[in-house]
């Protein structure tokens, strides 16, 4: 068996029915992205439902990982805002030679902001800047705990039965005065919603979460997503040198303001959290 094949038996997710940490019972698998899986789990304590985070096997020489993971907790621990997770339970659960921390969170009901475009193709106006100025509200929120999320992008928007967006996965997000756990020139982030200045290698700041949710609103309004091109390259170099396409004719024209100086190519011209939130209003 080779060293990949193995790792990837050992990562795999475990079976429903397994108890982590002696309190929470995986009942189903949601989702797995590079750092870990996601589950419904039944806390057997409280007696609750809930959404629980398990990183892929740590190893010794994956302690970047490590600290990111725990950064997402640090993270998601400081924050209340009605647009953002609520944390439980952090823990470390040592089986056999191999480390797997855990991340308890509430089970959030409802769909992906990706998979809503997917079918719906884009958003009415009205109801993309309640979105947009629910979210700036909540990296107000973010930005004033003194952390940027990096990662701001649909798939990390999730809508709820009753409209109210949340913003999730604080993966990759990190404390504005934090070491930087990334090599020189290495990029975090996703190419279609990534800032000018991410993909200069520059530092990620509360203005590159803006530029990111400027073009989250692009894409609502339009259905097309604006620095979009032929190949990953292509695109980073779009959001440095290219000016964003038009937004419709018929914005309101103090919107259409707001949502244009999001997407400023310098982030001293980008508006922040708490102004977007003003000017959107509605």
């Amino acid at each position: 068996m080779t060293d990949t094949a193995a790792r990837r038996t050992e990562d795999a997710p475990r079976a429903a029915g397994e108890v982590v940490g002696d309190r929470y019972e995986l009942l189903e698998l949601v989702g797995t992205g590079a750092m870990g899986s996601v589950f419904v789990a039944q806390d057997l304590v409280l007696e609750r439902v809930v959404a629980l985070k398990r990183m892929h096997t740590q190893r010794p020489d994956d302690e970047v990982t490590l600290t990111r993971f725990r950064n997402e907790a640090k993270c998601l621990a400081r924050l209340e805002h009605p647009s953002l997770p609520n944390v439980y339970d952090f823990g470390e659960e040592l089986v056999g030679p191999a480390l797997h921390p855990y991340l308890v969170m509430r089970f959030l009901y409802g769909d992906a902001l990706s998979d809503v475009l997917a079918e719906r193709g884009r958003l009415e106006q009205d109801e993309t800047l309640r979105l947009v100025g629910a979210l700036a509200d909540a990296l107000h929120v973010v930005h004033e705990e003194g952390i940027v999320h990096r990662d701001l992008k649909p798939g990390n928007v999730m809508i709820q039965p009753d409209g109210v967006p949340m913003l999730i996965d604080f993966g990759i997000a990190t404390p504005e005065d934090a070491e930087p756990l990334t090599q020189t020139g290495e990029i975090l982030g996703t190419m279609d919603y990534i800032s000018p200045e991410q993909v200069s290698g520059r530092r990620a700041s509360p203005s590159s979460d803006i530029y990111s949710l400027g073009v989250v609103a692009h894409l609502c309004l339009t259905g097309e997503r604006p620095f979009r091109r032929a190949n990953p390259v292509a695109s980073a170099l779009a959001h440095v040198n290219d000016p964003a396409p038009p937004l419709p004719d018929d914005l309101d024209p103090s919107a259409r303001r707001t949502l244009e100086s999001m997407l400023a190519k310098d982030p001293a011209d980008r508006p922040t959290a708490c102004e977007v939130v003003r000017a959107l209003a509605v």
